[in-house]
């Protein structure tokens, strides 16, 4: 089904998906008027930009178990609500949910490697996860709705993380374990709302960069 409908913007409805399809990637790009809820085989490997810029595809993010890949899987589906999803065979999540303004709550696979800008512009996202396993978190959450968070304990990247998460106004760090944590870079950059945060006890020990971190 790779690039099936792409660009068919007066395409309307609800996506489906036959259980012997293995590649959805940007099977239903750029499909703007697609109302109903997504669809994902359960033989489906890659949903690389599979429903990019769906902006009109209502109800819950689904990901069947083979996925490993979902890049851009729902790059800016505004109208997508509740929890994200991703099987327990992805790898990569970079952009997966980038600018889906109305899902509130993160979620990562067991075996995620690459969550870069997973979860940045979701505006409604008040809580951050962190999972152990993860080791780099590069701008996640970036311009996200974060209010509270929490860090894995094997974290190397920090890059961006919280950039531009003007609803932060006060973050508790002290259960953050930065031991591991080589680049900080623009980590709290322009958390405008920000006014407390105490990281005296970070251990910057393995930091190689920390610029604009706070900038």
């Amino acid at each position: 089904m790779s690039g099936t409908y792409s660009y068919c913007s007066n395409l309307t409805g609800s996506p489906v998906c036959g259980e012997k399809v293995t590649d959805m990637s940007g099977a239903y790009r750029i499909c703007e008027k697609l109302t109903g809820k997504p669809a994902c085989g359960n033989n489906v490997t890659s949903m690389h930009e599979t429903y990019y810029s769906c902006y009109n595809m209502t109800g819950s993010p689904v990901c069947g178990d083979k996925v490993t890949n979902m890049s851009y899987a729902y790059y800016q589906c505004k109208s997508i609500t509740g929890s994200a999803a991703c099987g327990p065979n992805v790898t990569n999540m970079s952009r997966a949910y980038e600018g889906c303004s109305n899902i509130t709550v993160p979620v990562f696979g067991p075996s995620v490697t690459d969550v870069s800008y997973a979860y940045a512009n979701c505006r409604n996202i008040k809580i951050a996860l962190c999972p152990d396993y993860l080791q780099s978190l590069s701008s996640v959450y970036e311009n996200s709705g974060v209010v509270e968070a929490a860090c894995g304990n094997n974290v190397t990247d920090m890059y961006g993380v919280f950039y531009n998460c003007s609803n932060l106004t006060s973050l508790d760090v002290s259960g953050f374990d930065t031991s591991s944590v080589e680049e900080m870079d623009g980590m709290f950059s322009e958390c405008t709302g920000l006014t407390e945060l105490d990281v005296s006890h970070f251990n910057k020990d393995n930091a190689r960069s920390m610029d604009y971190m706070f900038s």
